[in-house]
């Protein structure tokens, strides 16, 4: 059975499942799938409701219920989810499905998602008309991120040359990962203010690095990449870039 077609009967598995468990109130799937923008890699992004009266018994039999619907080879918990107060259960299945479904009660199921929704299980009408916002994070957690990834790139790019240095092949490409990833969250932030800065231009270069197998010229360009666009981001968001220690590890 293709991927494709294997999430679909997880998901109708799931609704049933849902359907018959008198704990569960309500059900629906978010996500590529709720937004029809699903390929054939995406994973199920799936949400129950139970009564909050009945919530923590439902929780410790949890795992059970994933196995009266699929056959998790692995399953791990997410308690207070990114602190917004519901559980995720992330999980993969025998088929190669994926995904997380996250655990919430009738008290506090507004707060487990944002976007699109496509209701699978509504037996008291809970999700009648209910509209999920999408998070837009504020100005001041966009300042925290920027400085973060405005920062400990260098600090990660110091450690990166240190083991590449001690011949560490694989801890050196870690961290050549995480100074791909400061960059694509500046990347992605400059894409949410409207940042006119050529930006395809700047994922591609990063792009370029994946398929290099020299780690120092890729870290040079990923650094070069950071110093022109985290510049930019860093007047945006009216803090400075490091410019000194950037000049001081690019001559070293």
């Amino acid at each position: 059975m293709a991927f494709g077609e294997a999430r679909d009967d997880a998901l109708i598995r799931f609704g049933d499942a849902c359907q018959r468990d008198d704990s569960i109130v309500a059900a629906f799937v978010g996500g590529s799938i709720a937004a029809h923008t699903a390929d054939a890699v995406s994973d199920l992004d799936l949400y129950l409701v139970t009564r909050e009266s009945e919530y923590e018994r439902f929780f410790a039999r949890r795992q059970a219920f994933m196995r009266a619907w699929a056959e998790p080879l692995l399953l791990v918990d997410t308690r207070n989810f990114e602190g917004l107060g519901f559980d995720m259960l992330h999980f993969v299945l025998d088929d190669g499905v994926y995904g997380e479904l996250a655990l919430g009660h009738a008290g506090n199921f507004r707060v487990m998602h944002g976007g699109p929704h496509d209701v699978l299980v509504d037996k008291t009408g809970l999700l009648k008309g209910a509209a999920f916002a999408e998070y837009v994070p504020s100005e001041s957690e966009r300042l925290r991120q920027a400085e973060h990834a405005l920062n400990w790139f260098w600090l990660e790019y110091i450690q990166f040359r240190k083991q590449l240095h001690r011949g560490n092949t694989v801890g050196a490409a870690n961290l050549l990962a995480r100074l791909r990833t400061h960059c694509l969250t500046l990347l992605a932030l400059a894409r949410a203010v409207n940042m006119e800065l050529g930006l395809e231009r700047y994922a591609d270069r990063l792009t370029a690095t994946l398929d290099s197998i020299d780690s120092r010229s890729a870290a040079r360009v990923i650094a070069e990449v950071h110093q022109e666009m985290g510049s930019a981001v860093a007047r945006h968001f009216g803090v400075r870039y490091p410019l000194e220690v950037a000049d001081l590890l690019s001559r070293s």
